[in-house]
């Protein structure tokens, strides 16, 4: 286990089969592993973006909320490499 603790990019194929047998314990590690960014909003912020997401997917919620920014993220991503 100490073997891939920390390292990033990892695959399924990287693993024991002990993990990829336990493929709720193989998807903790790869997920925990991601890196992540945080954004903090002001209340209003978050009011004017609780506010677009129901308009675009009919209700706020936590996976909502993920589409969302990964749209904005893949389009902002776009947009700034010219792809």
């Amino acid at each position: 286990m100490a073997y891939w603790l920390g390292k990033m990019n990892l695959e399924e194929k990287d693993f024991s089969d002990f993990f990829i047998k336990r493929k709720n314990l193989l998807d903790f590690y790869l997920n925990d592993m991601k890196p992540r960014i945080v954004v903090r909003l002001s209340f209003n912020e978050l009011r004017e973006f609780e506010k677009a997401v129901a308009k675009k997917y009919e209700k706020f919620s936590a996976l909502n909320s993920r589409k969302s920014v990964e749209e904005a993220l893949k389009d902002w991503v776009n947009k700034t490499l010219n792809i």
